[in-house]
Parts: C-alpha cells; structure tokens; sequence
C-alpha cells in the first residue's frame, strides 16, 4: 500500500497555511500552493526531493518532539527567519513513512518583538488589523470590531457592537478564559498567545487562538484582542491524529491506541485496586476466505465482523482495536464476576460463527479467544498481550471455535515450548535424533510368524530430559517449519540403515518412512528421494512411505507425485486408513500399494461390532483393488485372531514387538537361524520369531 500523505487525506493544496511532507529521510516529497509561494518568495531552494534539515540550523529540530517546535532559517536576502513547525507523523501499514509538517512564518512576530515599545504597538495593531479578526473589549461588551471578525464571529458590525463577552464563550471554562486570555494584568499588558474554544453568532464551536493587550480606547481604558479562526487546522490536526491511532479499514483503535489505552487502564486500576481482563481474538480459516474471494472481499468480511464484535459487546464497558489482519483484542474495563468474561466470549464466538452471505455463498468462520485477567495474569502491557496471545493459540491447538483462560500451567507450557524450540534446531546439529524400528510380521496363526519390514520411527535424544517420543516435540517441528530437515534426515538415515543391514547379510525387506504433507508437497521431492537413494545405495523397491489421506486432498498434484515414485519403484502406504475423506477414486486411480488401517478401528474389534464390519469391508475393499492391507495397533492375541479369520496376515504391533532400537533389531536380524533370506521378488524375507506379549 502506497504511504499515506496529507493530499490523500485532506483537501489541504488551498489551505493558507504552508504544509510541507517530509519521508523518514527527511526529504521533502510535498508542499502545498502556500509553502510553494513562500519558497518562491522567501527561500528559493526550498523545494521537493531537497533534504528539509539542510535549511535549518543543525540541531535544532527534531520531527519525534511533541507539540510546536521553533526553527530558524535564512531567506534569499540572508535575512534570519522565524518558523513555527507542528509536526504529525504519517503511517502506512503500521510504519511509519515520515511526517507531515505544518508551518507558521512567526518571523512578523519576532522582528515585531525587537521593535521598539511604541513601534511595536503601532505596527502590532495595524498588522492585525489587517491580517486577524480584532476586537476592542470595554466594561465585558464588544465596541470595536474589524470585518475579519465580523466574518469570523458570523455577524455584521451592528449585529455584534455592544454584545456582552459572555455570550461567546462556553459557560464551563467563561471565568478561566476571561481571567486568563481576555483580560492580562495591567502590569504585564499583554497575555501570552493561547488557543481557546468561543462561539459563534450561530452557536457554532470555533477553534481560535487569542492575544489582548491593554489600550487607551477613547480616553478610557480597554483591551484589544486579536483571534485567529484556527478551527481548520484543528480539524486537520484531529484527522491525523486519528490516522495515527486508527485502523483505516474498520475504523477501530489500532495496535497504538490498544497499547496506549491498557496503560492507562493499569495505572487507573493501581489508583483503584481493580481489576479488568484483555481478550485476544483471531478469526479461524479467515485465510480460506481471503484466498478464495480475494483481498477486497477479505476486507469487506472484516469489517463484518469488526461490526459483530462490536454489536456483541454493546452492554459492556469494553473497547475493541484491530491489531492488524484477524486479530482484534478488547479490553473489558470492569467487571463484577469472571463468569461475564465468560458471557462475553460466548456472545463474540456466537456472532462470530453465524453464516456470512457473500457471492451468493454462506461462509463460515469461527473464533479463538485468549483471554487474561489483570493483575494475576500479568503486570505489565507486554505480559498481558503475550499471556493473552498464549491462551488464544492454546484455544486453536484445542479445536478452535472457544475460549480460553490463561492459566499458570499455561505459561509454563510456553515456556517448557520455547525452551524445546530452541532445543529442537540444535537437535540434529548435535546428533541428538535416532530411529528406531518397529517390525511389520505376515502372520499364519497366533504363535508362528515372520518379519516383512521395518517402520522408522524417530526418537529425541534430549541431553536433560531423556528419551523424547515423536509426540513430544513432532507437532512443535511441523508448526516451526522444522519438520522438512527433521523429515529429510529421517528419510536418508533409515536407507541408510536398511542398506547396512542389507549388506551384512540381512534380509532383503522395505523399511516403511512417515511422511508429511509438508515434505510430500515440496516441488523436488521426488529429485530429493532420488539423491538419497543414490547417496545410500539402497534400493527403491526396499523404500516404502507411507502418507496419510490428508495427502490426497490435492490429487492433481498428488497423483503426479505417486506415480513418478511408483515408477521408481518405491511402495506407497496410505495411513491411518478408515479415519480421513479418502475418495475411493483416489485409491483406483493413485499408485498406492498398501492400506494401514488405523489403530483406532483396531484397538476395540473384539467388542466393537462396528469397527468390525468397517475392518472387514476395508480388507474385502483392498483385495478387490489388489491392494496389500496391514493392521497396526495390535496389542492382544484376541485382536490378532479375529483379524486372522478375516484374512487380514500382516500386523503390526506390541503384541509381537515395540519399537526397537537399531542394536536390538540387529540381534534379531541376524541371531543364529532366526532368519532366512529371499531375494525372489515377490516373496517375503522370512525371520521367525516368537511373540512378546
């Protein structure tokens, strides 16, 4: 998105006033028709694409400072200038571009300072009884006024002669501005420059800056006060300011205002000893919508569900900000009883899930909310949006559509979770990762089998907690990205492996490899496969993987990739069968070799009648298909006999063995007589061996 500058904001190039933008290099890359004239005439270098500072004294002046700065500067004539410079930064996306500078030549003022007293007056008075709306105050009612006023004020010179004082200013503030801004000490006889608020003949709110001094006004004594309308420039001022703390899209607070506004909220509630509560929010599957529709559409849905969010929240004292994309957080200022944060995340999370009509389609979405409580769940603005932020992600890992409190527990979870990140890119660096093997058998009954393959199953070698499951910290490598070195090397260790085993005399059979959508989907996976096997000499008929069904959701490109490994003679396991979507087409058209049907299906058969008529339809399924079927998760000989009536031989599970390590798989690869090897394609590599139970 191009940097927001003041043209695209405001209709400024007639304004009066110069206005000048400056980018963060301090290059001017706008002025308006006023700055161009008063360059022309005063400082002929100024100019855009020439650095702003280069004309000011070094040091001087820097954009960050709030409020009005005073700068000096030479004109064409060499001659000292005197400018007053609003600065208002300007953001794109959340960055900020560079600032937009609103200017005041000041120089009058000053040069009208160093006059002498008598001068000075003289000349104060005509200047602004030619620039400035002016007024002559005697006994609080108007006796003089200039036509700047009249046109200022929105009356004729008889409309407003002998009008009380009173009447144009607001009743709240009437005695402070009297006392302070129309009226100075006489020993001072002058009041200081001041912006106030007065009203108009027409009861309109102006914006003015004022200055009085003390006269001789037809031989009595009265104040002459000169205004300035500054009523659009504070107007100008309050749009960028809004700018700078509001989202353009919904028009909430942004990520500033939010951040600003729970400050506050913790120093009222340390005044008070109060509590109030903070909730992140980040729409589910926002993604799918803003992919499909495109990006206007996605912004059109945001602003729906801003409104939603909003409407929900209408009986609460709460404030809703977007923090970009998805996100949004509230603040909920009080509240009487935890159980209303409760009532708040329901009525979000209801409005949130409620169809979204677009293009002729209903679309829907959910929300995760984390949710944190000040001050047990943190002290600070960091801790709150960090805690925050966790229980909203622990809310996705739990299925999304809900909310969650954050809990200790929680952030010692996060903490155990950095610490192992860390940890897991070091892993393979420091040869903390080993497989182990657990063996597939081709049963002929309960007590006589024979070992088919191998799975490779990774194991953490983890330095101070020991041995870590794939359960422990796979999740945390696919959701860091790490998963595809982790995957890789797991890929070129078990052929390695396999290929050792091989040429020590061990039986000729496939080592099975997990795979992930991740890897799957990588644009040279099957260029990686190649190169492994030639680095490790192994065979493709000997390298089986197995993907899960999530695999075939894109079977234009899933297709293409089974069939260039099927030609390379690699095998192809489909996982987890009977759990997913898997269309039966996949299967028929898909170079797939085998189905695994899942240990959920397998581990309740004796009972289960159900998963018994599920079991036995996949296996009369697979052999009309010529598909291999193996079983896993078998644990009893109740289940390995009745999956042997149904004529369901190859198993895997502990019935028959755990997952070993390559030590403990090779003394039973190669203990005396427990083997016998073939190499007669088609064949099983035969290895007896007795059940562990």
């Amino acid at each position: 998105m191009e940097p927001r500058t003041i043209p695209q904001v405001l209709q400024v190039e007639n304004i009066p006033e110069p206005i000048i933008s400056i980018n963060e290099q301090g290059q001017i890359v706008y002025m308006n028709k006023a700055a161009a004239a008063y360059a022309e005439q005063y400082v002929n270098g100024l100019q855009e694409g020439i650095c702003f500072s280069a004309f000011i004294r070094e040091g001087e002046w820097e954009p960050d400072v709030q409020g009005a700065s005073t700068i000096h500067l030479k004109d064409d004539t060499g001659r000292l200038l005197t400018w007053e410079v609003h600065a208002f930064p300007k953001y794109a996306d959340e960055k900020r571009q560079g600032y937009d500078l609103f200017i005041r030549d000041r120089t009058p003022y000053v040069r009208l300072q160093e006059l002498s007293d008598e001068i000075k007056a003289c000349y104060t008075q005509l200047l602004d009884v030619y620039l400035d709306p002016i007024m002559i105050i005697q006994n609080e009612r108007i006796m003089f006024i200039n036509e700047k006023a009249e046109e200022v004020m929105g009356g004729t010179y008889d409309q407003l002669i002998g009008e009380s004082i009173h009447r144009f200013i607001p009743q709240d503030y009437r005695e402070q501005v009297l006392c302070r801004n129309i009226y100075p000490n006489h020993s001072e006889k002058r009041t200081e420059l001041t912006e106030i608020q007065v009203y108009n003949l027409q009861d309109e709110i102006l914006d003015v800056e004022i200055a009085s001094s003390v006269i001789q006004y037809k031989g009595k004594p009265a104040f002459m006060t000169v205004m300035r309308n500054i009523t659009e420039r504070k107007q100008f001022q309050y749009e960028i300011t809004h700018m700078a703390y509001h989202d353009a899209l919904t028009g909430l607070p942004n990520r500033r205002k939010f951040i600003q506004q729970l400050h506050h909220l913790i120093e009222q509630s340390n005044k008070k000893a109060s509590n109030f509560a903070a909730m992140a929010i980040d729409i589910d599957r926002f993604k799918n919508i803003n992919d499909s529709l495109g990006h206007s559409y996605g912004d059109y849905f945001l602003v729906e569900m801003a409104n939603r969010i909003l409407v929900s929240l209408s009986d609460y004292d709460a404030t809703v900000a977007r923090m970009g994309g998805d996100e949004f957080t509230i603040l909920v200022h009080q509240f009487d009883d935890p159980s209303e944060l409760n009532q708040i995340a329901e009525k979000i999370t209801d409005a949130v899930r409620q169809p979204f009509h677009l293009k002729d389609c209903d679309f829907y979405v959910t929300a995760s909310i984390g949710i944190v409580i000040y001050p047990q769940d943190g002290m600070s603005v960091e801790e709150l949006i960090k805690n925050a932020d966790s229980a909203m992600y622990e809310q996705k890992k739990s299925g999304k559509n809900g909310y969650c409190f954050f809990s200790h527990e929680l952030e010692a979870q996060m903490k155990e979770k950095v610490e192992l990140e860390g940890d897991l890119r070091r892993a393979l660096a420091f040869n903390e990762l080993i497989l182990y093997y657990q063996p597939q058998y081709y049963a002929v009954h309960a007590d006589h089998q024979t070992m088919i393959g191998v799975e490779a199953l990774v194991r953490w070698n983890h330095p101070t907690r020991g041995l870590l499951t794939p359960e422990q910290f796979i999740p945390l490598a696919k959701e860091t990205g790490f998963i595809f070195e982790i995957e890789t090397w797991i890929l070129r260790e078990a052929c390695r492996q396999m290929k050792a085993w091989q040429e020590q005399g061990g039986p000729l059979m496939p080592v099975w490899v997990n795979l992930s959508c991740v890897q799957f989907y990588q644009l040279n996976f099957k260029q990686k496969v190649v190169q492994i096997l030639e680095e490790t000499g192994l065979e493709p008929q000997y390298l089986g993987l197995e993907i899960t069904e999530g695999t075939m959701m894109d079977p234009s490109f899933s297709e293409d990739v089974l069939s260039a490994l099927d030609a390379l003679g690699v095998r192809i396991s489909l996982d987890d069968f009977g759990t997913g979507y898997s269309s039966l087409r996949y299967l028929q058209r898909s170079a797939i070799h085998r189905l695994k049907i899942d240990r959920s299906l397998t581990k309740n058969i004796v009972e289960n009648s159900s998963n018994q008529v599920i079991v036995a339809t996949i296996i009369a399924m697979a052999r009309k298909l010529e598909l291999d079927v193996i079983a896993e998760g078998i644990e009893t000989r109740d289940q390995l006999n009745f999956l042997l009536g149904i004529e369901c031989n190859d198993i895997q599970g502990f019935y028959f063995s755990r997952p070993l390590s390559a030590r403990d798989i090779e003394e039973v690869l190669f203990a005396k007589n427990h083997y016998r090897s073939s190499s007669v394609e088609g064949q099983h590599s035969t290895i007896e061996i007795s059940p562990t139970r």
